[in-house]
């Protein structure tokens, strides 16, 4: 699965990402501002949402060891 990952496919998911990251972290943030939530119930909802970024970029850490070269710098 790894093989089929190209350098060039890994800035358009980490901007996807990114941008889904943002709009995630602005809707939690209207949420609690009209809210007085736990801690318990706050981690899980951030750690759900950053955990896709930490995927791909362990995939690109992959990518970095395998395939290095000028497109994925």
């Amino acid at each position: 699965r790894f093989s089929s990952i190209e350098p060039s496919q890994l800035t358009p998911a980490v901007t996807s990402l990114l941008e889904k990251l943002d709009k995630d972290f602005e809707a939690m943030e209207t949420k609690l501002s009209s809210s007085s939530p736990e801690y318990d119930e706050v981690l899980p909802e951030v750690e759900r949402m950053q955990f896709p970024l930490g995927y791909v970029w362990g995939v690109a850490g992959h990518l970095n060891g395998v395939k290095n070269g000028d497109e994925l710098r």
